[in-house]
């Protein structure tokens, strides 16, 4: 549905005229897709053309912490003073 019309906040009123307008129900026909990496979701996009990575890598405490704060991160620390 599609709204026309004018809102007025000082006076509190609302006027206009209420379409119904066709909807899309077909995704192949929206306008503005969802894209990925620049890539437009159509057909069946594989990882590679969507520019991600295609296995995943199973990560460790360590890793993510390694990622994070560096070879000696917060999490390292805190598991030396506290354990």
């Amino acid at each position: 549905m599609k709204l026309n019309g004018i809102i007025n906040i000082q006076r509190q009123s609302l006027s206009g005229n209420l379409e119904k307008t066709k909807q899309n129900r077909n995704y192949s026909d929206l306008l503005n897709k969802p894209r990925i990496n620049d890539v437009e979701l159509v057909d069946n996009k594989t990882a590679e053309e969507l520019g991600l990575q295609e296995e995943m890598v199973e990560m460790t405490a360590q890793d993510i912490d390694e990622v994070l704060f560096g070879k000696e991160g917060m999490m390292q620390s805190w598991l030396r003073k506290n354990i």
